[in-house]
């Protein structure tokens, strides 16, 4: 189940049902496999409730197929006349905290870093839960670089490249 492996809380379990929902009665649902419309419904759903959950957390599952999860999310939006804004790499930051567990004081060093940063040109096309993933792993003094990535569902290697971005256009060391 999804929302297991993703700890997801009630009000989010609540709302996907509801974007689910609404997918079924515009017939949607029929001839897409489920898991990937169950994924898109949370995918909306996070962002109904202000804590996105990654794109690449939700495609990790063996039966989310990311070419379907894509036509599923485009159908969604056609259908039910979503616009797919992209979150900003704040907006990450408290299902980040969630996954890892942070203290408020790291949430907000975390949010402080990405509010001073967010208009640089370097992060134009760059997937904001990296963005948000670099931010907390600068200001987490016990998470690795794997345990931050993990929690995104993107590589060491975008997590780094981050941090080496964030260092380079702030005051961090």
């Amino acid at each position: 189940d999804f929302s297991d492996e993703l700890g997801l809380s009630n009000q989010l379990r609540d709302e996907s049902v509801d974007v689910y929902c609404d997918a079924f009665r515009a017939g949607i649902t029929d001839g897409r496999p489920t898991a990937c419309v169950v994924t898109v419904a949370l995918c909306f759903a996070s962002r109904r409730i202000e804590t996105p959950i990654p794109i690449s957390r939700l495609t990790q599952f063996d039966n989310v197929d990311e070419t379907k999860y894509n036509s599923s999310h485009l159908a969604l939006c056609d259908a039910l006349d979503i616009n797919p804004q992209t979150p900003s790499a704040q907006a990450y930051i408290p299902y980040i905290r969630d996954q890892l567990t942070l203290a408020d004081d790291e949430q907000e060093s975390a949010t402080e870093l990405l509010d001073a940063v967010s208009d640089r040109q370097r992060f134009i096309g760059k997937d904001p839960a990296g963005i948000a993933a670099g931010g907390i792993y600068l200001v987490e003094q016990e998470c690795t670089q794997e345990e931050v990535a993990e929690a995104v569902g993107l590589s060491t290697e975008t997590v780094r490249q981050r941090v080496h971005d964030l260092r380079e256009v702030s005051d961090c060391a």
